[in-house]
């Protein structure tokens, strides 16, 4: 598996989007198109920015070259950063002192990324988790590189970048790219939080405040549900006796537990 060795440009956000999973479209007689969705889990999707320093240009060069969009490669799960090392790794270490564990869908796979200066790409190396401990994290294989303490440690995304790799030069010793993809729809699986939440008539009850530094917006419309008649046709029929509430909040989750809150509480 390929490693995408660059790092995120944290000046910019990285964005992560939870899709529902589907699998490949199937054409029905008439061309009507149904879609097998994957309701058990949530296929992840990562858009953010490449920092490239200027000795690592052609490195980046080559490795967009061989690894085009739509190629399976392991990237960085930038929003479980801030996670490193307490202390220095030798090669052929098969445990990692973190600083912590709590909070991140670990997924089974770990990657390692040693920042040195801007004048030169990270050191890189992915390996298997075979347990996760709440300041340790135990491989399923050794190291074959050493790492230093600091060293970031990252949960591994098995993903395909499915746009442009578009660069932009912010000045001649520096470049920042365009990266995005969607998680391989092999490597979706259920999370591996384990909150729990409180719950009214049966029914989950959100975990998380409303950041009011955002308004909250919300409408109000006659409620309609679809209904396909015909070949390859759809008509929608109207609730003439119900109405139907919208609500659209932003949420502040200012730490990692409340992150995993968040998106346990989505996935489930």
């Amino acid at each position: 598996l390929p490693l995408l060795p660059f790092v995120a440009n944290w000046a910019d956000p990285v964005r992560l989007r939870l899709l529902a999973a589907n699998a490949t479209p199937r054409e029905s007689i008439g061309g009507a198109r149904s879609l097998d969705s994957r309701r058990v889990a949530l296929q992840r999707e990562l858009e953010f920015r490449l920092l490239i320093p200027a000795a690592a240009r052609r490195a980046w060069e080559t490795w967009q070259d061989v690894n085009v969009p739509g190629t399976l490669v392991g990237v960085p799960y930038w929003p479980a950063a801030g996670i490193t090392l307490t202390a220095a790794v030798t090669a052929g270490a098969t445990v990692l002192p973190v600083t912590g564990t709590a909070g991140v869908d670990w997924r089974g796979e770990c990657l390692l990324i040693a920042f040195r200066d801007l004048a030169a790409e990270p050191v890189v190396e992915a390996a298997p988790i075979a347990s996760v401990a709440s300041d340790s994290i135990t491989l399923g294989s050794a190291l074959a590189g050493g790492f230093a303490a600091g060293t970031a440690v990252l949960p591994l995304l098995r993903a395909r970048a499915f746009a442009a790799y578009r660069t932009t030069s912010l000045t001649p010793a520096l470049a920042e790219v365009d990266f995005t993809c969607r998680e391989d729809l092999a490597a979706t699986g259920a999370d591996s939080f384990s909150a729990t939440f409180p719950t009214f008539k049966g029914e989950p009850v959100f975990p998380l405040r409303v950041n009011w530094a955002d308004s909250p917006a919300g409408e109000l419309t006659q409620a309609a549900q679809a209904v396909a008649t015909g070949t390859n046709a759809e008509t929608w029929a109207t609730l003439k006796n119900r109405a139907r509430q919208t609500r659209e909040v932003v949420i502040l989750a200012s730490d990692r537990t409340a992150i995993a809150a968040l998106l346990q509480f989505v996935a489930d």
